[in-house]
């Protein structure tokens, strides 16, 4: 005779790895479209991403540190535009916006 095993002692194999403890067939009772967010967020991530880059490539001098700031402190990643590229602040920031804009428009 098999012992019962209850959903808890599940050998983990169809586990959702995001809600360890829940099966991956499940959704969020209060988030019935968990999947589409965690697709939407991976999707911001990616154009996050491909921004940096783009900030990278146009501004070469910039170190991995320095387009950290982008996200984190805007107001320090203009000044290493402005220290780094002799930038005007509205300068920078135009640069940077067109940059986003050209972006957006790409995806």
């Amino acid at each position: 005779m098999a012992e019962y095993q209850s959903p808890n002692q599940n050998s983990g194999q169809d586990q959702n790895p995001v809600h360890p403890g829940r099966f991956a067939s499940e959704r969020s009772p209060s988030n019935p479209n968990e999947k589409d967010t965690s697709m939407n967020r991976d999707t911001i991530q990616g154009k996050a991403e491909q921004l940096k880059a783009k900030i990278k490539e146009t501004w070469g001098r910039l170190t991995d540190d320095d387009v950290a700031l982008y996200e984190a402190k805007r107001d320090q990643f203009f000044g290493k535009l402005q220290e780094k590229y002799g930038l005007m602040k509205d300068e920078a920031e135009e640069q940077v916006r067109e940059l986003e804009e050209q972006s957006r428009r790409a995806a």
